[in-house]
């Protein structure tokens, strides 16, 4: 039998809950406003880069993109910058290749950030089954 203590108990710890299920709910809409700003960023940022690299004349991006991908980084780099007249096309690599590659990066990004999406909307199923079961 239960008494007015322990209801009262289980009525705070529910309540408490609660609150905690709307802040976790609140945080998720954040990090989904935060992920959606930071994807519309990369990809200003990429368009500005790529637009100064054809006024340059320079392919800078596939050569920061090769460093950062090598895993030793004492290992020796080939010297992509090479000087064009502001109207030449640069032909290093295929651009399809280099957008699949943005592309891909930006599909990273968004499946980890999917992925703690994910695991936050389970652990409020989890407490939410406790609660019930309570």
């Amino acid at each position: 039998m239960v008494n007015q203590a322990s209801m009262e108990y289980f009525q705070s710890h529910l309540h408490l809950r609660e609150g905690e299920c709307a802040h976790l709910k609140r945080e998720i809409e954040q990090l989904t406003a935060t992920q959606e700003k930071l994807l519309t960023e990369v990809a200003k940022q990429t368009a500005r880069a790529e637009k100064y690299e054809k006024l340059a004349g320079v392919k800078y991006t596939n050569h920061v993109n090769r460093t950062l991908s090598q895993s030793d980084p004492f290992a020796p780099t080939t010297n992509n910058y090479h000087n064009h007249n502001i109207g030449d096309v640069i032909d290093d690599n295929d651009p399809t290749m280099e957008l699949q590659q943005r592309y891909e990066t930006l599909l990273i990004l968004c499946g980890k950030l999917t992925e703690e999406n994910n695991e936050l909307k389970l652990d409020l199923a989890d407490i939410d089954m406790l609660l019930k079961s309570q």
